[in-house]
């Protein structure tokens, strides 16, 4: 297939000024779509990170109940 056609297939035309827009929009739609995909990504790394970090303070804590030493470098 021809771009030509192809691009008066899914847009109506082929000419540069008027696929600006629908080339823009696009541009929008992708910039958000990745903005989000990273907003996920970063608050299930602080989920995590979180987790880990209550896991390790649950553990320490225990620890210091049963009369154990603490690790050391901390006292």
């Amino acid at each position: 297939m021809d771009i030509d056609a192809f691009l008066t297939a899914v847009f109506g035309s082929s000419k540069l000024e008027d696929l600006a827009l629908p080339i823009s929009i696009g541009l929008i739609v992708l910039m958000v779509l990745g903005f989000w995909l990273f907003s996920i990504c970063g608050k299930r790394r602080t989920r995590d990170a979180i987790e880990t970090y209550h896991a390790s303070l649950k553990d320490h804590s225990t620890k210091l109940r049963r009369g154990m030493k603490t690790p050391s470098g901390r006292r």
